[in-house]
C-alpha cells in the first residue's frame, strides 16, 4: 500500500518529466524550424542557379541575384539559434559566395554565350576553365557549409532530408 507521501512523490517525478519532455519537443521544433529557413533559403538559390545555367540570359541572371539578396536577408533577420550562430554564418558565407560568383563568373558565361565572334571550341574551353573556378572557389564554402549543418542537425537530433 502506497503512502500519501509515495503518491506525492510519484506525480511530482511525472510532472518533472512531463516537463523535462515538453521542454525538449519545444526545443526540437525551434531548432528544425530554424534549420527549415536556411535550408529552404538555399534552396530558393539552387533552383536559380539550375535556372540560369540552364538557359544563360540576363533575365535569368538578374533573378537569380534578386534571389540571392533577397535570401541573405531572410537570413539576415532570422535570429540565432541558442545563442548559437555558426551555421547561419555558414549559411551567409555560403550566399555570399553565391552573390559574388553571380556578379563575376556567371556574368562571365553571360558573356560568352552572347559573343557572336566565339567559335565553339573556344567557347566550351572558356566555359569548362570558368566551371573549374567555380568548382575551386566553391569548395571551401560548401565544405564549411556542410560541416555546420552537420553539427547543428546532429546537436539537436535533425535528420537531414
Amino acid at each position: 500500500m502506497k503512502t500519501p507521501d509515495m503518491k506525492w512523490i510519484h506525480t511530482l517525478v511525472f510532472v518533472l518529466f512531463a516537463s523535462v519532455m515538453t521542454q525538449a519537443q519545444s526545443n526540437y521544433f525551434a531548432a528544425y524550424s530554424h534549420y527549415q529557413v536556411i535550408k529552404n533559403e538555399r534552396e530558393k538559390i539552387g533552383k536559380e542557379v539550375y535556372e540560369f545555367r540552364s538557359n544563360v540570359t540576363e533575365m535569368n541572371l538578374k533573378i537569380l541575384q534578386f534571389q540571392i539578396k533577397k535570401s541573405i536577408a531572410v537570413l539576415e533577420k532570422e535570429p540565432n539559434f541558442n545563442n548559437d550562430s555558426t551555421f547561419k554564418k555558414a549559411a551567409l558565407n555560403l550566399f555570399g559566395y553565391y552573390l559574388n560568383v553571380s556578379t563575376d563568373q556567371y556574368a562571365r558565361i553571360l558573356k560568352l554565350v552572347e559573343d557572336p565572334e566565339l567559335d565553339n571550341d573556344e567557347y566550351r574551353k572558356q566555359l569548362d576553365a570558368i566551371y573549374k573556378e567555380l568548382s575551386e572557389l566553391g569548395k571551401p564554402f560548401d565544405q564549411a557549409f556542410f560541416k555546420e549543418e552537420e553539427i547543428f542537425t546532429q546537436k539537436y537530433g535533425i535528420k537531414i532530408e
